[in-house]
């Protein structure tokens, strides 16, 4: 048997067994650092299965023994999350000393004791049904705690590792968060807070129901900022604009809110689903070099900064938004992406010659071109069949207009 004549041999190694796999070989002896049971069939694993050398495991559907006795001395990753139907309880002591990474089933609803996760566990990510309290029980050493929870969570969470400094909150978290480490995070609602969170530096934001429930004097000191959706309750005025670096704000999309002025400062800027009719020339700020704008109307000349040197376009008006493409020689890296627009032949006629790379994207092809000279560049490609030089006139006839 090929795996058994593997075991044998003195190499590192990684197995992926699939959905077929209805018996698994003996592997304790084998040199395998990596091991995937991705199995549709029932099986009973042993600890005779798992080399003693593996660091990273991955279980499968099929798994939902317990981990009492299983799992090598000397395992660093273990992922359950394709183990969905999985929720046994962990046994103090039981989990590996080494194991710095875990990744639990989505139906993990387990108590949690003192010695649950070992002394040297530096992230958890746990599944969708869990709702048991952790304050006072994770490891000192835990940087990264993921509870990305689909439910209602009324757990407090404070008395956590002072090494925290990452946390994904709840989608409804109820309770009240005490943590003033936290150098990144990010939560679906607005949450409760005892205190301001003076050395957060990311935040992000999944949805926003109203302005007046962002307290932006709770994050003083944020560098990056991003609101995935309803950004068109924000007052932006209110946002720590004299420490932000970085800020991505995303309208619901059946509506366009009106942009208003941003103040000097922030450096890349993400917008969707604003509107530009109002805008001065002024409103975005010459601090900016790198913007993206996505499903955004009425761009005209003046409105895109000088100061940008990477411009992102996707789905805006392209037509009239081209026009407002800056001239400047500050601009070097373009990305045009709309499914709908046919017109690219053309732009690249007048493409700014300060720009060295080129990424075009319709419904019918994709171009990510590196610029040599004016009229020369190179095509970057995943398939060996598309790498190459391109002139204009190449380029020109990818994206011819259509006949009339």
């Amino acid at each position: 048997m090929v795996l058994d004549e593997l075991a044998q041999r003195p190499v590192e190694l990684g197995i992926y067994f699939g959905a077929e796999a209805t018996t698994l070989p003996v592997l304790q002896q084998a040199n395998l650092k990596l091991l995937s049971i991705i199995g549709s069939q029932r099986q009973q694993l042993q600890r005779c299965h798992l080399p003693t050398t593996l660091q990273h495991l991955m279980l499968g559907s099929k798994f939902e023994g317990t981990l009492n006795g299983l799992l090598p001395d000397g395992l660093t990753n273990l992922d359950l999350s394709f183990s969905s139907e999985w929720n046994q309880l962990i046994t103090p002591d039981s989990l590996p000393s080494k194991l710095e990474t875990l990744t639990l089933s989505r139906s993990f609803n387990q108590e949690i004791h003192p010695r649950t996760f070992p002394p040297a566990l530096k992230s958890i990510i746990f599944g969708k049904d869990f709702n048991q309290p952790l304050s006072g029980l994770l490891p000192p050493s835990l940087t990264h705690l993921d509870l990305s929870i689909w439910g209602d969570y009324h757990h407090d969470l404070a008395n956590l590792p002072i090494s925290l400094t990452s946390i994904h909150l709840p989608t409804r978290f109820r309770g009240t968060l005490n943590h003033p480490p936290l150098q990144f995070m990010r939560l679906h609602d607005p949450v409760r807070m005892g205190h301001p969170l003076l050395v957060l530096r990311e935040l992000h934001i999944e949805s926003l129901d109203h302005a007046s429930v962002f307290d932006a004097s709770l994050f003083p000191n944020i560098s990056r900022l991003k609101v995935s959706r309803e950004a068109q309750w924000l007052d932006l005025s209110t946002l720590p604009w004299t420490t932000l670096k970085r800020c991505k704000l995303v309208c619901e999309d059946s509506l366009e809110t009106n942009i208003s002025a941003i103040p000097f400062g922030v450096e890349r800027l993400v917008l969707g689903n604003y509107s530009f009719d109002q805008a001065t020339t002024d409103t975005l700020p010459s601090s900016i070099t790198q913007l993206t704008l996505a499903s955004c109307i009425g761009v005209k000349p003046g409105h895109i900064p000088p100061s940008v040197t990477s411009l992102k376009l996707k789905w805006t008006s392209m037509t009239e938004v081209i026009q407002a493409i800056p001239t400047t020689t500050s601009l070097r890296h373009l990305t045009l992406i709309d499914h709908q627009f046919r017109g690219w032949s053309l732009f690249v006629q007048r493409l700014p010659k300060s720009i060295s790379t080129l990424f075009l994207s319709n419904v019918d092809q994709s171009l990510e071109l590196v610029r040599l000279t004016d009229q020369l560049y190179f095509r970057v490609s995943q398939s060996i069949k598309e790498i190459g030089f391109m002139d204009t006139l190449a380029i020109q006839s990818i994206f011819a207009l259509p006949a009339d």
